[in-house]
């Protein structure tokens, strides 16, 4: 007869030769090698970059007629103070707006 032992080690090591086998069974098409090689945080960062860059262009840039993304014109704001809650959700919510001076006008594409 077997110790006890002997059987819980037969069959920790076909446990083992399974996980094995199943490590080595990837291909050039399997998820699993393209989750282990682009890491979830650079994904995720590029996600967010992607976001702030679209709404960048949505919010701040308008078509030219050659097709292309202009900026709008910029104007200054009509004071040097911007409230805290301005300045913490402007970039998500225009629920506080910074007041700009609209008859003075920065800069403004040039015509072409």
């Amino acid at each position: 007869a077997l110790p006890a032992g002997a059987a819980a080690t037969s069959d920790s090591a076909a446990e083992a030769f399974q996980r094995n086998a199943q490590d080595r069974a990837w291909g050039i098409t399997s998820p699993e090698l393209y989750a282990q090689l682009v890491p979830p945080r650079l994904i995720v960062m590029l996600l967010i970059i992607s976001f702030f860059i679209c709404k960048y262009y949505n919010d701040r840039c308008m078509s030219s007629p050659d097709g292309g993304m202009v900026s709008n014109p910029i104007h200054p704001p009509e004071s040097s103070r911007m409230s805290f809650l301005s300045f913490l959700f402007g970039p998500f919510l225009n629920v506080f707006p910074v007041d700009v001076a609209e008859d003075v006008t920065l800069w403004e594409m040039p015509p072409s």
